[in-house]
């Protein structure tokens, strides 16, 4: 006990001076932690000692839970709507990652959800969609959400299955804009195979949203050349996109001279056309 005593007594000593100086100070004071704090007994009483009365002391009691892997006091702060607090612990990828694992989607939808601002529920959402790593947990809390939260559905989709993404876009009566559909299935883009051709004609995702095209040139220009055999592109992909294609992937082109009617040629310098004229060509 007289070691659990010290150390929130070092706690308070921190905050007598200036905030930089103080952090550096936190993280020499979480080193000792992990060293001396052997058990969560140990650790929960030291958290309950630890009364903060700023938003300094707030966010460091925060960092010190988050350090040892504590997700009761994170999780009263996300419940709490304490927006410094929740902005510091959607920095921590790997800690989320952690707490939501522990957290159902019963949970979530009833005890966090509720306390959040619609933004932070997108940020909220958005984080575990990409850093969870759970594709079955992200289902529970998809299912979880679908009733009470419907409109945030979209936001955990991109991290399911891409065979739950399939059988939802799918369904008779979904509904989806393109630009939301494109943001769900860009990072399992090649995982759709022949599906993808399906998912074009229901809802015309390339021919409808053309940033998904550009994203798709900058990004993977195997599967943009794959996509444009077979839907035959008409969008304008702009200049730089263009000549980062044309550039670094002549071995793709094909049919030279009707890339030369296709292209736009009034968005480009003068002196950006003759090069991309004299490379097609020259192909």
């Amino acid at each position: 006990m007289a070691k659990i005593v010290n150390l929130c007594q070092e706690f308070y000593v921190l905050n007598t001076g200036h905030i930089p100086e103080s952090k550096e100070k936190l993280n020499r004071y979480i080193i000792k932690i992990k060293k001396q704090v052997t058990n969560d007994c140990d650790l929960t009483e030291l958290l309950d000692l630890i009364q903060p009365n700023t938003n300094t002391e707030e966010l460091f009691k925060l960092e010190i839970a988050i350090a040892v892997g504590n997700i009761s006091f994170p999780l009263t702060s996300l419940k709490r709507g304490n927006l410094l607090l929740i902005k510091r612990i959607l920095r921590y990828s790997e800690f989320l990652r952690y707490a939501f694992r522990q957290i159902s989607a019963e949970q979530l939808v009833v005890e966090v959800m509720p306390c959040l601002s619609y933004s932070t529920k997108i940020k909220l959402l958005n984080k575990l969609a990409m850093h969870l790593d759970d594709e079955y947990l992200l289902e529970t809390y998809y299912n979880g959400l679908q009733f009470e939260y419907p409109d945030f559905l979209i936001y955990v989709l991109p991290g399911c299955s891409i065979e739950f993404i399939k059988e939802t876009i799918n369904q008779p009566n979904y509904s989806i804009s393109e630009r939301s559909l494109y943001l769900t299935i860009k990072n399992k883009i090649m995982l759709l195979g022949d599906d993808l051709k399906t998912i074009e004609q229901r809802y015309g995702i390339f021919s409808s949203f053309p940033k998904a095209i550009a994203h798709l040139a900058n990004n993977n220009v195997d599967l943009f050349w794959l996509l444009e055999e077979n839907f035959r592109f008409t969008v304008e992909l702009g200049a730089l996109t263009t000549k980062n294609v044309l550039r670094n992937n002549l071995e793709k082109i094909q049919l030279g001279e009707d890339l030369l009617n296709i292209l736009d040629w009034n968005m480009f310098h003068k002196n950006e056309v003759t090069f991309l004229k004299k490379m097609i060509c020259s192909y």
